[in-house]
């Protein structure tokens, strides 16, 4: 069965579990393959996802990490990206599917890094809530981000583009974007980007901006 034919059979398995658990964090899957195992991650990230995605992770020494979130926790997602790029899986967008935040700080980590049509992945930087309801800037939390880019070997282009939009806004990785700060990703299609018709939704009480970010 062709990649991409798989992933979509196992990600409509995975959006019909039972979620009991969704609370307490993400939905984690795996579907093992004769070629390559599928890893799913779905819904907001926290830091108890951890111990169970490197349960499952560690259960496959070839995979493709599929994922569909909005973000969470930064250091979840780091730990997480850690794993992926350790054991060399690939991440993967699906199609008219977000991936943001933290997500895509673990999208980063994957080797290939695969976007299908209409999918999204953003970036914005480390932030802390305040108690009137603004968003502020995290330095320390900018400079984890910016040692685990350093350590999964990325250019200093790739790190300033991943931290550059504010907290209250997200940039969009565009083809060209990639193109222009000497990011790697296969894009699954000719000149693909993110859909015009498509509008990522991101979850509720989260504290993720609605409005995108263009990069400078």
């Amino acid at each position: 069965m062709p990649l991409h034919h798989s992933i979509r059979a196992f990600w409509i398995v995975l959006l019909f579990l039972p979620s009991i658990n969704a609370a307490l964090g993400a939905q984690i899957g795996r579907k093992a393959g004769s070629d390559f195992d599928l890893i799913g991650l779905q819904g907001e990230i926290t830091s108890e996802d951890v111990a169970t995605f490197r349960s499952v992770a560690n259960a496959s020494s070839k995979a493709v990490i599929v994922l569909d979130s909005g973000g969470g926790a930064v250091l979840a997602g780091i730990e997480m990206g850690k794993l992926i790029h350790l054991k060399h899986f690939a991440t993967f967008v699906p199609e008219d599917t977000l991936c943001a935040s933290s997500c895509a700080l673990m999208w980063l980590a994957g080797n290939p890094r695969i976007i299908a049509p209409g999918g999204v992945v953003g970036f914005h930087a480390a932030y802390i809530p305040q108690g009137d309801g603004k968003l502020m800037t995290s330095g320390s939390g900018n400079a984890l981000v910016g040692a685990y880019l350093d350590q999964l070997g990325f250019s200093e282009d790739v790190i300033a583009y991943v931290t550059h939009a504010p907290p209250e806004k997200m940039g969009w990785l565009s083809e060209g974007t990639a193109r222009t700060i000497g990011l790697n990703v296969v894009w699954v299609g000719i000149g693909v980007k993110p859909s015009d018709t498509f509008s990522p939704q991101l979850p509720p009480g989260t504290g993720y901006p609605q409005t995108p970010s263009q990069p400078a």
